[in-house]
């Protein structure tokens, strides 16, 4: 993981990141009182969140299948990117609601993307699910490739002008090696990530990309689904800065995802589990928020 510090490219997004106007008791509140919606709205604000300038929304939804997934859950992988590409999503509606385009991003797998999703040129979604019978790749180069494919993905993305960036995921195979990744950072025992293989996904390592290069750009991350918060965390141990732009769409359906936003003092703004739902929360909340600021 040490690459990812010393990488050039990488240092200079990271370099970039400066703490925001956010006040500081914005995350001093008392976060079972506090509520969510005023709170993110009080934080887009300070981001500078102010005109119908900055209302060029995207949801961006990763895919990925990994080794561990199995046939079923590939095929139910399949008909969730169908109907995302079909528009019939709920995901697709959310965002349709507010004029918001949905990218589907490959990042990694077994089979070639169909027509429609944008494929990063990363491989297959390799390592196993299961960390005793197989570790979930990546090594330091691969990281660091994974992690420059998501700040260029960023990038290219904010070449539209600014906005709310709401980012999902589907995919299969790879909660273990999530919950291992948080864990891990969570309590402390870092050393676990790093040498030749460690337990971070590549479609995670995308993610914590995208969310370095938004912090950098002072563009707001609305997080869905497990994967996109594991990625804030892991962008967070790279940068604790890049907090400042991020916002939990829900409060995630497992352990780890819990975890990483009591790590990240994250209050999400719907109180309800989504742990697969191919970014439908984050559109959700999205098409609520621009509401809240625009109308």
């Amino acid at each position: 993981m040490d690459k990812i510090l010393t990488d050039p490219i990488l240092k200079a997004i990271i370099s970039a990141i400066r703490p925001t106007a956010v006040p500081t008791t914005n995350f001093e509140l008392d976060r079972d009182n506090a509520d969510a919606m005023a709170f993110a709205i009080a934080h887009l604000r300070a981001l500078g969140y102010q005109s119908q300038d900055d209302r060029n929304h995207m949801v961006l939804v990763c895919t990925s299948e990994h080794g561990a997934a199995t046939p079923a859950e590939r095929l139910m992988m399949g008909e969730a990117v169908a109907e995302l590409l079909a528009g019939t999503a709920a995901t697709s509606a959310a965002a349709r609601g507010i004029g918001a385009p949905v990218l589907i991003v490959n990042c990694g797998s077994q089979t070639p993307p169909p027509a429609g999703v944008v494929d990063l040129g990363l491989g297959s979604g390799s390592g196993s699910d299961d960390l005793t019978r197989e570790p979930a790749t990546l090594d330091d180069d691969a990281l660091v490739l994974c992690v420059r494919a998501g700040v260029a993905l960023a990038a290219s993305v904010m070449e539209r002008g600014r906005g709310l960036l709401a980012l999902g995921h589907v995919g299969f195979g790879n909660a273990g090696s999530i919950e291992a990744m948080v864990f891990a950072l969570t309590d402390g025992d870092v050393a676990e990530l790093g040498g030749s293989i460690s337990p971070i996904p590549q479609d995670v390592a995308v993610l914590s990309g995208i969310i370095l290069m938004a912090a950098a750009k002072s563009v707001a991350v609305i997080l869905g689904d497990d994967a996109a918060v594991a990625a804030a965390l892991l962008a967070y141990h790279w940068c604790p800065e890049s907090r400042h732009v991020l916002i939990a769409a829900h409060q995630g359906a497992s352990e780890a995802a819990r975890r990483a936003m009591a790590a990240l003092e994250l209050k999400p703004l719907m109180e309800v589990g989504m742990q697969r739902s191919a970014g439908a929360g984050a559109a959700m909340a999205l098409a609520t928020l621009d509401r809240a600021l625009f109308d």
